[in-house]
């Protein structure tokens, strides 16, 4: 079984590989779709809503301490949020 996932999950990316998506624009597109502001965001997340407006004007990135917050608050993967670097950068730092 194990065998037949890493095939199917190779063909999957070669044949239709996920786009790669700036933080910036994942958060703003998550806003949208569930229907919140980055004030009610910034409230449970306990991130400052001066930091939100910034990633999503595009002033400053998303720390990692944040994209956990974030991904935690959206039900994602950190790593949506750290602009394309790996599980195990993200692990290591």
């Amino acid at each position: 079984i194990e065998v037949l996932a890493t095939l199917i999950e190779k063909y999957e990316s070669r044949e239709h590989p996920t786009p790669e998506v700036a933080p910036a624009e994942m958060l703003a597109k998550l806003l949208k779709t569930k229907g919140v502001k980055s004030a009610d965001v910034a409230k449970a997340t306990g991130i400052p809503t001066a930091t939100l407006s910034n990633v999503l004007a595009g002033r400053r990135g998303i720390s990692k301490q944040n994209a956990f917050k974030l991904g935690e608050y959206f039900g994602l993967s950190p790593i949506v949020f750290l602009g394309g670097q790996s599980a195990r950068e993200t692990a290591v730092s």
